[in-house]
């Protein structure tokens, strides 16, 4: 039923078709309403859109629904032929990438078709979101602290080169909390019987001499002796050179 001003247009139309007995048929009608409404021009005008149309960076349903607007403008399509033209002018119009995933399987059922390429779309954006994902946890994963908060977070978990711990002793002036060689101190000690004053090179001991009881002829791992309490951090750690020394008499 025709609405309004076509309504209208129809009802004083109609008596001048009808003129000498003429059957008014829904082919007179037909080319009345659309030299009326859709002149010529305009016609021609979808054609060649419906003709050039692309899909570019429409998606399969937006698409698909432009196609089925413009294909009421093109009268070439048969009843015969019209479901394969349909197919292989919608296939034609299809990204690249969708073309060549679709192409081989030569649907011929034009709803069938758009089903396909709209699964095949979805599916791919589906695979590539989470590719996408993926990359950006690597990448996080590997990017260097950046934020105060991530740097604060750092140093806590990380102990800091400067700092040496309370259980170093140096090896120079047997002194906790440091090491040899960032050693101020200018007491030198001896390596073979462990007093301070004089270096192994000046040392008046033939033998080497223990740092537990002071005598002559056994090393502190040997002695059998009680082991002398270790106060006030001024005790010579047994490593470094005694160590070395120890192994070679053991």
């Amino acid at each position: 039923m025709l609405a309004e001003e076509t309504d209208d247009w129809w009802i004083s139309m109609l008596p001048v078709l009808q003129q000498d007995g003429v059957v008014v048929t829904w082919a007179m009608f037909r080319k009345e309403f659309l030299s009326r409404y859709f002149p010529e021009d305009v016609r021609g005008k979808k054609e060649i859109d419906f003709l050039e149309l692309k899909q570019g960076d429409m998606s399969v349903t937006k698409y698909a629904a432009k196609f089925v607007e413009l294909a009421k403008f093109y009268p070439h399509y048969t009843a015969e032929i019209a479901e394969f033209s349909k197919c292989i002018k919608f296939e034609n119009g299809l990204r690249a990438v969708i073309k060549r995933a679709i192409g081989y399987q030569k649907i011929r059922n034009f709803s069938e078709l758009v089903s396909s390429c709209r699964i095949y779309e979805d599916d791919t954006k589906a695979h590539y979101k989470v590719m996408s994902e993926r990359r950006n946890k690597d990448k996080n994963r590997s990017k260097p602290y950046s934020t105060p908060g991530e740097l604060r977070l750092n140093d806590e978990r990380m102990p800091k080169r400067e700092e040496t711990p309370v259980e170093i002793v140096c090896y120079k002036c047997g002194e906790k909390g440091h090491k040899s060689n960032t050693c101020a101190g200018k007491v030198k000690r001896c390596f073979r019987c462990g007093e301070k004053g004089h270096t192994e090179v000046d040392c008046n001991h033939d033998d080497v001499v223990c740092y537990n009881c002071k005598e002559k002829g056994h090393i502190s791992s040997q002695c059998k002796k009680p082991k002398k309490a270790q106060t006030g951090g001024k005790v010579f750690a047994l490593t470094g050179m005694q160590t070395m020394h120890e192994g070679l008499l053991d």
